[in-house]
């Protein structure tokens, strides 16, 4: 080794030790911390998170936004025509999944989505109707995030595809800016074939989802 690449090598050391290392070794040292195991949210409460920024254009409608994810959750592109982005746990291959949809409202011109509306929506017969086909309601509340709007609601699904059935807990979270409808939806697999899969359901996962839900940020927000 010259001397160079010896300064080289001591150099990203000592990064290293700062917690300074480039990915993908970071994110596979991070899966592998028993503290964020145990607690998800940790891992971004310590920093370790990424922001995810769009312009608007395509499936966002028009929507430029950012929102901040857990280095170890990997973006992948949406397979549904209102999904904008999905972040999937495990650098892409867990079973916990957070999902950015955008739909559109037939509201008249000038016309918008007040709290009075969402207050009135705000019973487990309406909010089903935001809720995948078959799902089961479990709670729901208000909710304000960038001043606008919204509600929260917890669910319970069974899905079936091919020989599999899987079931899934979820948290939406949804806003009204204009006519669109943007839902925030954190998504944790809780059985394989009516087999429990352990891995702590939504209340494990249930702070993450908060704290990246808060970190939606919608550019131009006054303009």
């Amino acid at each position: 080794m010259s001397e160079t690449q010896a300064r080289q090598f001591v150099g990203l050391v000592r990064e290293r030790a700062k917690g300074k290392i480039e990915s993908p070794i970071l994110e596979t040292l991070l899966l592998f911390k028993p503290d964020y195991e145990k607690r998800p949210e940790r891992e971004f409460l310590d920093g370790y998170k990424y922001k995810y920024t769009t312009n608007g254009k395509g499936k966002a409608k028009g929507v430029a936004f950012s929102i901040e994810i857990p280095k170890t959750w990997a973006a992948k592109e949406g397979n549904r025509p209102n999904i904008v982005q999905k972040f999937v746990s495990e650098n892409g291959r867990g079973f916990e999944l957070l999902l950015v949809l955008i739909g559109e409202i037939p509201l008249q011109l000038g016309e918008i989505i007040t709290e009075k509306d969402v207050a009135e929506t705000l019973n487990p017969d309406d909010i089903k109707d935001f809720l995948p086909d078959g799902s089961k309601y479990i709670n729901s509340g208000k909710l304000t995030l960038e001043n606008l709007p919204g509600f929260w609601v917890q669910f319970k699904i069974n899905m079936s595809r091919l020989r599999y059935s899987v079931g899934m807990e979820g948290v939406m979270y949804v806003i009204f800016y204009k006519n669109k409808m943007i839902q925030i939806q954190g998504q944790v697999m809780t059985s394989v074939n009516g087999k429990p899969m352990d891995r702590g359901g939504l209340r494990k996962y249930e702070k993450l989802f908060d704290l990246m839900a808060n970190s939606f940020v919608i550019a131009n927000l006054y303009k």
